[in-house]
């Protein structure tokens, strides 16, 4: 019963210094959010998260990526690269990025060839029925079936239709 009070009492003190410690990280990433909007100009900020290097953190502003140090006091622009193990670690960002945005066009929008037997991989592709480069690749989608790759087109006009031109329709190219 002795023990019993002292543990309490540190396990409340744990607790208390946790929430402390967590909300002067909230307002800290707040601190540095609000300063690099005011320094760059712009409110399309993300806030700032951890990295995995100890005390850097990333945010992203439009396409760039930015990378803070000491409490946000510090700011450089561009890439930031693992040398030891020959990785960029901003091209991983930009990667989920690109991934965020296509699940973004539902699969109710896209004109899905599935691969013939085992999915090994899905090759995204935004296509144009007028576009001749797009209608070679639809002449190999046989093929990418068979070795196991799923097709999926979006839609993407690059100009504005004329009569006549081809349109889609699930599976088939017609003029």
């Amino acid at each position: 019963m002795n023990n019993l009070f002292p543990r309490a009492l540190v396990a409340a003190f744990v607790l208390l210094m946790s929430f402390t410690l967590a909300q002067a990280a909230d307002e800290s990433d707040a601190d540095m959010t609000r300063l690099l909007k005011l320094r760059l100009g712009t409110d399309q900020v993300e806030p700032p998260t951890a990295t995995d290097v100890e005390g850097v953190y990333q945010t992203r502003f439009g396409n760039k990526f930015a990378y803070l140090i000491e409490g946000g006091r510090y700011v450089f622009i561009g890439d930031m690269v693992d040398l030891k193990m020959a990785r960029n670690l901003t091209e991983s960002s930009r990667r989920e990025l690109v991934v965020a945005e296509l699940d973004g066009f539902g699969l109710d929008k896209r004109i899905i060839f599935p691969a013939a037997n085992q999915e090994l991989a899905v090759l995204n592709v935004f296509t144009d029925t007028s576009c001749g480069y797009c209608q070679l690749l639809h002449k190999e989608v046989k093929h990418l079936q068979e070795a196991g790759i799923s097709v999926h087109y979006i839609l993407s006009a690059r100009r504005q239709p004329r009569p006549g031109v081809c349109r889609f329709e699930k599976g088939l190219v017609r003029g």
